[in-house]
């Protein structure tokens, strides 16, 4: 083989970053051992699958081959540890927040708690009510589902079921206005929980719920919700349970039909009446249905519908043996009828309510109800109360359940017998004027029984007497409400006498003394406050009706007990609310788990542990970028993190400006995660909500198209937010039952599941072409097909030789086996073909590229499936359909990756889909020399077309492009185009023809000039949606230079004051109380820069300071390094005309004029300034312009400094040559060493 061909670039990326290092420092290895290396270390993933040594060579020497004919190359990561010891190959991670933040962020607590014991979650034998099966316990519903369903294991304690794809419905709670509606049911969990982790919360009435120890509860405390912990819930409190409002949303509108028996009302109410008096036994050797009463009302009504039935009259028998009556049926039809929709059958002590009943529509209950009463039911003569007794516990807890999720607070006691021969009796009651009027009002159309008509009736309409039935609602709070209707509280007269309203009177007096007040009351008093609707704002009102759904229904703790149960517990993710109704034998609203441990709380709302505020998103990111600047990957390669919000969270407006001050969040690229729904209110300049992601309620509406003009601002200003749209990136999900999609990677491009990991690389197209005739080239399309299959193979036996960092990444990544196959060098695979990268030609060839890159790689993945199996997931995939589906090895395949370093390794060719940055530059090498760098293949070209000369070299070089530079043929000029030569508009376009064709995203930066306008921006923005992209990052040439200098922020401290020395060494001076000084602004090649020099009481130079309006990360640590050390020795006397021979003309990639004057670097600048104020001024004379010096730069890379030019998209210097940074692939790159931040 040929000797390997690498570019000196090459050369000292591999030499700086990968090649193998003795403990010494040393390198002990060459770029050829490192690509076998490699080579050698992937291949031996095929052991595992059968292949023999000889086969394993094969497969070695093929991958060699391709990375050393630079036709592809794997991530970073890869070249570094292959082979290696460390071992950990994957280029990119999403990792939710992990159980060791417990200890520092209490704002984290509750999700860290969740990912490590499974969440909130109820006792197997707790009740729910959901559209798939009416009231059930969720064991049951758990247990039917899996019967249809997958269920998928997260680990031994842990499982779940997907219902994403269904529509099996729950109720859920608004905290806002207190109503219940329909939610969407995203999954059921399963969970096996210790005793020590369980509590049994019990409420008044014998109601309980029963989970794990921070299962959050909605508390009525201090005239408002709160939410509380099982853990933290005490005898006393107040909880929310289910309300009236279910009724308004209850999804049932036809009727049931079993046996051929339609349930209308009066099926309903003949079910009901056959509960609690009927029976089905033997007679005479077949079976009888017979119904019992001791009154005629009841029987003849039954008498009626039975005849309706069965076309027969039914006579009323007298029992011989006691006072009651009843009817026998012998029908058949109608006994199967009853006993398949009852259950009963001979023993009537285990009846249940038929689940027809739950999902018939509310005049089909309401009649069903009536049924009960007429039957078995009882209203007290004196007493504001109803009772239902049977002999079955079950009945009752059933009975109980439903009443409660249509908001009635009932109570349940179990009854002994008078008698030894009686059965024991189980009672329901209903109490307060207020739940007896509104039962009343569902079955007043369909009760029959004259006695409990006339009864229910009477204690349902405004009653003179209240029930002892407290309200934990304060006096003061309904004190303003009172005062707005012409009421005066604050005199003597409400403590002497009743006060009246309208016509109703209202004795208030121990109310206002704190000594308890009636429930009837209180609910009496806000219905005629309400009838004073002129006087009170729509907000007022809406806080009242919610007062009037939630104080009746609220029950308070009478006792917890913990450890009392374990083992099986079940929850639900439910979409909107984050809750559900459950309960023993009462609905109560609990929280659910959701799988975004990502979802933090917005600032300064409630820590309901501590009490104290939360700081926010952007708080956490702060501290991450901080963690990040200290922690690097092996010394190599630095960590870089993706900071995404969605664009409904509270805190979008802070997020969305967070990077305004480029001096913080320096490690974290940004950016907003956008819905379909806020682009759609975007389009029609509508408002919508921001939901706090911790309660899932509404907090706020804003204007979508105010907070994208936001986004658009701020991006146009210096490059972020970036963009995700959330909601495409979730419709191309290969494994939805897994999860949904909410974070990506630092450059966007690969978009993953919590603890997923994906490994990258790219096709050089560069060098995938072939030679037709002189000067045509067309693709080698055979060798690309060859490429794009090893390099499938050799990524997916990436994972099999991996070493993860932690098990859960290892098991999610090994779920979906994804890869990340990209391309780069396509701008100088254009160049070669002839083809202008801003042209329909280029636009269409794109597609046709990846479109063979996708299909060939599709084609190895289904051959790898075959050979050693699908992924693990693969049957929870969308790949698995019945008809069309392929069997994958791999869940994704490709994606368009930042190939800052690798394209300088397998160069010179262009980084990913980039155009060119640059046809000609300076590079700055040693005694500031500079040497003309010259895209190697534009320099071939000129040399074949004979227009090249080092005159022309450099004038490119003065700007980078060869757009108006005279001498460049015009064909030339047509395809040698730089970033900044193509408008906005074509560089979306070509992302957007790459992103049909890739599974995961495409990292790429949408180029502007200087003078871009913002709408310019926002045009962009609304192309990459309408055109498909799943993101977009943008960058305005010397945007970061624009920063505004925040003088106020920049607080002088007090330094302290130092102990004293030892005789003879020196010692700086203590800083006194008040210091003056001046501030100068200068223009600098990396922005400006502002120099503070303060000076003591006697006029001596004491203190500097700097800050650059762009500088973050390395840049603004070392101008703080320097102003330290500067002030330092300021204090400590040392002579400033020495201070300034070590600053001034020390160079830097990016020098500058000012009046006049050239500027080298920031340090040189600082000398400057240092000059004019301490030396000039003191000698009252015009500063003088010292001579260069050559000056050598302090660190050792002399020949990697690049000069830029006007169009090179430079955002700072690098922190490791001092090369010149550059936007490019939607990161920060350094063409000269390779550095990335992604």
């Amino acid at each position: 083989m040929a000797a390997l061909k690498l570019s000196d670039n090459a050369l000292k990326v591999l030499e700086r970053r990968y090649l193998k290092k003795d403990e010494n420092g040393k390198i002990i290895e060459t770029p050829e051992e490192l690509f076998r290396r490699v080579a050698k270390a992937i291949a031996q993933a095929d052991k595992d699958y059968g292949k023999s040594d000889k086969e394993i060579t094969g497969v070695e020497e093929a991958f060699y081959h391709i990375m050393t004919e630079m036709e592809f190359m794997p991530n970073s990561p890869c070249l570094m540890n292959a082979g290696k010891e460390f071992g950990q190959l994957s280029a990119c991670f999403v990792l939710p927040i992990d159980d060791s933040m417990e200890s520092i962020f209490e704002t984290l607590k509750a999700t860290a708690m969740i990912h490590k014991s499974g969440g909130g979650c109820v006792y197997k034998n707790s009740k729910i009510f959901t559209s798939y099966c009416g009231l059930e316990k969720i064991e049951v519903l758990y247990n039917k589902l899996k019967k249809e369903k997958p269920e998928e294991r997260i680990s031994n304690n842990e499982t779940f079921i997907d219902l994403t794809k269904d529509s099996i419905l729950t109720f859920s709670f608004s905290k806002r206005t207190g109503k219940f509606s329909k939610d969407k049911i995203e999954k059921i969990w399963h969970y096996v929980l210790p005793k020590e982790r369980v509590f049994s919360i019990y409420f008044e009435g014998n109601s309980k719920v029963t989970t794990s120890d921070w299962h959050p509860f909605f508390v009525f405390h201090n005239n408002s919700i709160i939410e509380k912990r099982a853990d933290e819930i005490k005898s006393g409190d107040w909880v929310v349970f289910s309300n009236k409002s279910t009724l308004e949303n209850w999804q049932f509108r036809d009727y049931r039909e079993i046996k051929e028996i339609k349930i209308d009302e009066d099926i309903g109410w003949l079910l009901g009446y056959f509960l609690g008096d009927g029976s089905i036994g033997p007679y005479l050797n077949k079976l009888r249905l017979r119904f019992f009463d001791e009154s005629d009302e009841t029987l003849n009504k039954a008498a009626k519908i039975l005849s309706r039935l069965t076309k027969r009259n039914y006579k009323i028998q007298k029992d011989s043996r006691n006072k009651t009556h009843y009817i026998a049926i012998y029908d058949p039809k109608v006994i199967e009828f009853f006993r398949e929709v009852t259950g009963v059958l001979g023993e009537k002590r285990k009846i249940n309510i038929p689940t027809a009943i739950f999902k018939s529509p509310l005049t089909v209950i309401n009649s069903f109800l009536a049924g009960l009463i007429d039957s078995d039911g009882y209203i007290s003569k004196e007493k504001i109360r109803f009772t239902y007794a049977s002999s079955s516990q079950e009945f009752i807890e059933e009975l109980s359940s439903l009443l409660s999720l249509f908001g009635f607070r009932t109570s349940t006691r179990r009854k002994k017998p008078r008698k030894d021969k009686w059965l024991v009796m189980h009672e329901l009651n209903l109490d307060t004027q207020e739940q007896l009027a509104r039962l009343w009002g569902m079955v007043k159309d369909y009760l029959v029984n004259n006695l409990r008509r006339e009864r229910l009736e009477k204690f349902a309409i405004e009653y003179s007497r209240y029930t002892s039935r407290s309200c934990p609602l304060s006096f003061t709070e309904m004190e303003p409400y009172l005062n707005k209707i012409g009421l005066v509280t604050k005199g003597s007269q409400i403590h002497r006498e009743s006060v009246k309203i309208k016509d109703k009177l209202f004795w208030l007096a121990r109310w206002k003394w704190d000594e308890g007040v009636s429930l009837d009351k209180v609910l009496a008093l806000i219905k005629t406050i309400l009838t004073f609707s002129d006087r009170l704002i729509p907000a007022e009102k809406e806080k009242l009706k919610m007062w009037l759904l939630i104080l009746p229904t609220l029950q308070r703790v009478t006792k917890i007990k913990q450890g009392n149960a374990s083992g099986d517990f079940y929850d639900f993710t439910v979409a909107r609310n984050n809750n559900y109704l459950s309960g023993e034998n009462a609905f109560a609203v609990v929280h659910n788990t959701g799988f975004s441990f990502s979802r933090l709380r917005p600032k300064n709302s409630v820590v309901k542990t501590t009490g104290g505020i939360a700081s926010g998103p952007v708080s956490f990111m702060k501290v991450y970028d901080s963690a990040t600047e200290a922690v690097k990957q092996g010394g190599t390669r630095r960590g870089a993190n993706m900071g995404i919000l969605r664009v409904d969270h509270p805190d979008v407006l802070e997020f969305i400006t967070c990077k305004d001050n480029n001096k913080q969040i320096t490690n974290f690229n940004i950016s907003i995660a956008i819905t379909d729904e806020f682009m759609q209110k975007v389009k029609n300049n509508e408002e919508y909500d921001l939901i706090e992601p911790h309660k899932q309620n509404i907090v706020k509406r804003i204007n979508a198209k105010e907070v994208f003009d936001l986004i658009v601002k701020q991006a146009h200003k210096n490059g972020e937010p970036g963009v995700i749209f959330i909601d495409r990136m979730n419709e191309f999900n290969p494994t939805p039952k897994l999860g949904k999609y909410e974070s990506t990677n630092p450059c966007g491009e690969q978009v993953l599941l919590p603890y997923e990991s994906c490994d990258l690389g790219s096709i050089n197209l560069a060098v995938l072409y072939k030679k037709t005739s002189p000067g045509r080239y067309e693709i080698d399309w055979e060798r690309l097909k060859e490429v794009v299959h090893l390099s499938v193979r050799f990524l997916d036996n990436l994972i099999d030789v991996n070493k993860f960092p932690l098990p859960q990444i290892e098991e999610a990544t090994k779920k979906t086996r994804k890869i990340g196959l990209g391309v780069m060098g396509w701008a100088t695979l254009l160049i070669r073909l002839g083809v202008a990268y801003n042209s329909e030609e280029a636009i269409a060839l794109a597609e046709k590229v990846m479109s063979f890159v996708l299909n060939e790689g599709l084609e190895e993945s289904k051959k790898l499936a075959q050979e050693k199996g699908v992924f693990p997931v693969f049957e929870e995939s969308t790949y698995n359909k019945k008809e069309g589906g392929i069997r994958l090895r791999n869940a994704t395949l490709t994606t368009i990756a930042p190939t800052g370093t690798i394209s300088i390794i397998a160069g010179p060719c262009s980084s990913g889909i980039e155009p060119l940055f640059a046809i000609s530059y300076y590079r700055n090498v040693m005694d500031n020399d500079k040497l003309v760098e010259v895209d190697p293949l534009f320099e071939e070209i000129a040399h074949e077309r004979k227009f090249y000369s080092r005159e022309l070299m450099e004038k490119i070089a003065e700007t980078g492009s060869v757009e108006n530079i005279e001498g460049v043929p015009e064909d030339i000029k047509k395809i040698f185009v730089t970033a900044h030569d193509i408008s906005p508009e074509w560089h979306v376009r070509m992302q957007a023809a790459f992103q049909k064709y890739v599974h995961n995203a495409t990292s790429k930066t949408i180029n502007f000039p200087h003078d871009a306008t913002i709408d310019e921006v926002r045009k962009a923005y609304l192309l990459a949606y309408e055109l498909g992209c799943k993101g977009i990052t943008v960058y305005r040439d010397k945007s970061r230079e624009e920063q505004v200098l925040n003088i106020a922020s920049h607080e002088l401290k007090e330094s302290p004051k130092l102990a004293e020395l030892e005789p003879g060494k020196i010692s700086p001076r203590p800083r006194p109380e008040v210091i003056t000084g001046t501030t100068t602004k200068v223009s600098t090649g990396c922005g400006n820069l502002y120099v503070t020099i303060n000076i003591d009481e006697e006029n001596r130079p004491f203190e500097l300071f700097t800050q650059m309006g762009k500088a973050g990360g390395c840049a603004a640590s070392q101008l703080e390094a320097l102003g330290r050390l500067v002030s330092l020795a300021f204090r400590s006397g040392i002579e400033v005309k020495s201070i300034i021979e070590q600053l001034r003309n020390i160079r830097c990639p990016s020098p500058s004029w000012e009046k006049g004057q050239r500027i080298f670097s920031c340090s040189d600048a600082i000398a400057r300034v240092v000059e004019k104020r301490l030396v000039s001024s003191a000698n009252n004379h015009a500063p003088v312009e010292v001579a260069e010096v050559p000056m050598k730069h302090s660190h050792n890379d002399e020949g990697l400094s690049v000069d830029t030019n006007a169009h090179g998209d430079i955002v700072g210097v690098c922190p490791d040559c001092g090369g010149a940074l550059r936007h490019e692939e939607g990161c920060v790159k350094c063409h000269a060493c390779g550095f990335s931040k992604c």
